[in-house]
């Protein structure tokens, strides 16, 4: 039913299968991370104290792994 396009009306059935699809999509961006050698993890954050002038950025970036 629902691969012919029909929407659940019963809320109980429409919650478990929200929490199914919910559940299959964590898994499979779970299973979906790549390690990639000598990746760079880089952090980003507002300039709260004007440290930086217009249009200057301060990069920290991280090895991973």
């Amino acid at each position: 039913m629902l691969l012919a396009g029909h929407q659940p009306t019963e809320p109980h059935l429409y919650s478990l299968l929200m929490g199914i699809k919910k559940g299959k999509l964590t898994q499979l961006k779970n299973k979906a991370k790549i390690p990639i050698p000598e990746a760079r993890l880089l952090l980003g954050v507002c300039d709260q104290v004007n440290e930086l002038q217009y249009g200057q950025v301060h990069l920290l970036t991280l090895l991973i792994g």
